[in-house]
């Protein structure tokens, strides 16, 4: 099993608009921004907050723009 950051030492590592959309209210969430902003990384984030939080992993749906992009994110979420 892989050792994974807390969800606080996650979002310490964001930006400040980049923690906002983590920690938005639970519900759906669009995250739009360029290339290698950091979306991925937003991502993980929300989801370990709302798990964090006491959403059920079973109740959350993740859609990224390419399978690279999906890919990694299944990696950091393992």
């Amino acid at each position: 099993m892989t050792s994974h950051p807390s969800v606080v030492e996650r979002l310490d590592r964001l930006a400040p608009d980049q923690r906002s959309a983590a920690t938005a209210p639970p519900g759906p969430l669009l995250c739009v921004a360029p290339a290698g902003s950091g979306k991925t990384t937003t991502l993980v984030a929300r989801i370990a907050w709302l798990v964090d939080g006491g959403v059920a992993p079973a109740a959350l749906s993740a859609v990224t723009f390419n399978k690279k992009a999906a890919v990694e994110l299944a990696e950091r979420l393992d």
